[in-house]
Formats: structure tokens, sequence, C-alpha cells
């Protein structure tokens, strides 16, 4: 996936909030599939750092490029006009 690195702005969908919340790409997993783990800013001057763990086998579980509003998934943001 073109621009996919370490650093890059993205956002994520939350449920609990019911919007997207802005994060930072903190490790590429697959680059070509668009897996990423993130840090992920709530806007109250906290963040949470976006690794999803697999209840079954333990490990993370990285977030997952898609325009959908689902939880697991990033998107880029939109340009500013």
């Amino acid at each position: 996936m073109k621009g996919l690195t370490i650093g890059r702005v993205v956002w994520t969908w939350s449920e609990e909030v019911g919007a997207y919340l802005p994060a930072i790409v903190t490790k590429v997993v697959d680059k070509e599939a668009g897996k990423v783990e993130l840090q992920i800013f709530t806007g109250s001057g906290n963040s949470v750092v976006g690794v999803r763990i697999d209840m079954t086998t333990g490990l993370p579980v990285p977030f997952e490029f898609g325009e959908e509003k689902v939880q697991g998934k990033w998107k880029w943001p939109e340009r500013a006009e």
C-alpha cells in the first residue's frame, strides 16, 4: 500500500465514541494488505495503544485498511481544502 509507513496519521473507527479518532501508525505488519498497529488519540489528552488481542491465541490482531465504519479498520484522513 503506497505511503503506508510508521509515523503516518490515519483515522480509525471507535464504536464507543461513534466517530473516527486520529491515530499514528506504530508498526506496519503487512504493507501490501494494509495491516498496522496504531497509537489512537482519544481527544481527552489520553491515548490508547491500538493492539487488539485474539482471545483464542493471545496474539495481537492488526488493524486492517477499510472505508467501512467498523471497529478494527483504519482509513486515510480526508484532505483539507
